[in-house]
């Protein structure tokens, strides 16, 4: 069921996950030890978490409810999301 609530949300949870792409790249770049590994474990896990909730809302406005990540992952190949 799309609303609009949905598709009001998607805009910014978007535009905050490229943010947070963009931020683990920064890390990756430095040269490599303990802090910088922890800081890149912890910048992916935040753009794991924005990720799924911003295909939960796209799945959400292409109709398909999906609440948990194996639902999404099978309702984004479906839909043509993911490959």
């Amino acid at each position: 069921m799309t609303t609009d609530s949905t598709i009001s949300r998607l805009r910014p949870r978007s535009a905050q996950f490229q943010q947070a792409v963009r931020r683990l790249q920064e890390p990756c770049a430095q040269p490599e030890n303990e802090f910088v590994r922890d800081l890149v474990i912890q910048r992916f896990e935040f753009c794991f978490e924005l990720g799924w909730k911003m295909l939960r809302l796209k799945l959400l406005e292409e109709g398909v409810e999906a609440n948990t990540p194996p639902r999404q992952h099978s309702g984004s190949r479906c839909g043509g999301l993911s490959r």
